[in-house]
């Protein structure tokens, strides 16, 4: 009985095994070049893996894959076939334990090393954070998809102070916890400096102001805060909606 749905690109790959000039089926032919061929950087394979790893969980396997083709401009029906044929990542989605030696294969550990970026490749990095962040703007954006369109709506965005300075004392709260505390670490060290920024500004909230990445924006912003850091503080806490006294 023929397989039926997309098992079926099961079938046909194996039809073209057996006879590839009368079963040649261009989808799957596609779906393998991808996979095996393209060895060069822009690597298409990798980059397609990570789009399909960006899957919403309230999305069909056909609606995700509907819009992975959309994104890329890869027809459909070669991405359906690459997924079934060479990554088979979208029916694995509940698979915690498979996702996580797919992901990180030598654990999340591996971020901490300051080595990180040279350690790693283009495609695992940009693997992960399709992985963590589940959003395919982020990913396409990172695989060279699109133009700066992503990344001026990030900035455009009204919480984006706050949410880096928690994406920061998060980190260090991880390596806090990890018990990483007493070794060389870039992250603790962001971590340290936005603490002195927040306590010199007079906070005494649990969540630090955000004054204390300005270094870590832009040289312009640097030399304001070496000038009246204080006021700098209060600027960004008006920015946030936060009430100063004056």
């Amino acid at each position: 009985m023929t397989m039926m749905g997309r098992d079926r690109w099961v079938f046909k790959a194996y039809l073209m095994r057996l006879d590839p000039w009368d079963n040649f089926d261009r989808h799957v032919a596609e779906a393998y070049h991808l996979a095996q061929y393209v060895k060069d950087s822009p690597n298409l394979g990798q980059h397609l893996k990570a789009m399909l790893m960006s899957f919403d969980k309230d999305s069909t396997p056909e609606e995700h894959i509907a819009e992975v083709a959309r994104r890329t401009g890869v027809p459909y029906d070669t991405v359906d076939a690459f997924e079934v044929l060479f990554y088979n990542i979208i029916d694995r989605r509940e698979d915690a334990l498979y996702l996580a030696r797919e992901v990180y294969p030598d654990t999340r550990l591996v971020e901490f090393d300051e080595q990180y970026m040279r350690n790693s490749s283009h495609a695992d990095l940009i693997k992960r954070v399709a992985y963590n962040h589940r959003d395919m703007d982020l990913t396409a954006y990172l695989t060279g998809i699109g133009d700066h369109t992503f990344l001026k709506k990030v900035a455009a965005s009204d919480n984006r102070e706050s949410e880096l300075t928690r994406y920061i004392m998060g980190n260090g709260l991880i390596l806090a916890h990890t018990s990483l505390l007493n070794q060389r670490s870039v992250g603790m060290s962001r971590v340290s400096n936005l603490l002195a920024a927040s306590r010199q500004g007079g906070n005494d909230q649990e969540e630090p102001a955000v004054g204390g990445i300005a270094p870590l924006l832009s040289g312009a912003f640097e030399r304001a805060l070496a000038i009246n850091e204080v006021q700098v503080v209060e600027q960004m806490r008006m920015d946030e909606g936060q009430f100063v006294d004056v």
